[in-house]
Formats: structure tokens, sequence, C-alpha cells
């Protein structure tokens, strides 16, 4: 049986939070459903299915209960992974790596951040 705890950790360290809070708002409910899902290891899985599938995700890779230290490292359902210094990002999706790039970037000075952006845009008009 899929322990829901092991499922809510996963999400935070997929979106990089802390708190059952920001799990429930991400699930679209109230911390209260979320605390009771946890205390009787039960889940919506049709709300599960809605994040997994708006995150582009395999909802079987987020419950599966197989896993190789998942504190240390969340394997992705398809191999890519980015690593920086705070150790290894998943990347599942366009979405996700985006999100993940968004984080670093944000901590950048502001001409760090023009540079890039001007990199950016310069690609993307030469593949235009």
């Amino acid at each position: 049986m899929t322990n829901i705890r092991n499922i809510i950790d996963r999400i935070k360290k997929l979106e990089n939070i802390k708190f059952d809070k920001e799990v429930a708002d991400l699930l679209g409910i109230k911390q209260v459903r979320l605390s009771k899902w946890k205390a009787r290891n039960t889940i919506d899985y049709e709300i599960l299915k809605e994040y997994t599938d708006k995150k582009e995700l395999n909802i079987d890779w987020l419950v599966s209960d197989n896993r190789q230290d998942d504190n240390k490292n969340m394997e992705n359902h398809n191999g890519n992974i980015i690593n920086n210094n705070n150790g290894t990002i998943n990347i599942n999706s366009n979405v996700e790596l985006s999100h993940a790039i968004h984080k670093e970037i944000q901590k950048l000075p502001t001409k760090k951040i023009e540079y890039f952006y001007h990199l950016i845009k310069a690609e993307t008009l030469k593949e235009g």
C-alpha cells in the first residue's frame, strides 16, 4: 500500500516547498483535507491525477513505493536530471525545466538576468 506521506514528501521535493499548506494549495484543497488524508493514509486519486496531468508527470512514478533512497535522489520516469549546488533537480517536462530555470535565475543579479535574457532571445531568433 502506498504511504500518503511519501507522496506528499515527493510533491514537496519536486516543487521545492516545505509545508503541507503549500501542497494543499497546489492540489486545490484545504490543508485540513490533506491532514485527514495523512491521518487515514488515503488520498483522492482524482485530485492527484489532475495535479500530475497538469505537471505532465507520470502518476505511477509519483505513487510508487519502489524507491531507491527517495530522500537522496528522486528518480524521475524519463531520466532527465539537472545537477545544481543543492543536489539534483528532476525534470519530467518542459514545464518543470522552465520552473527550475526560473528559480535559479531569480537568484542572480539583475544584470546577469538581462544578459541571459538576451542570449536566449538571440537563440530563438536564430531558430526562428
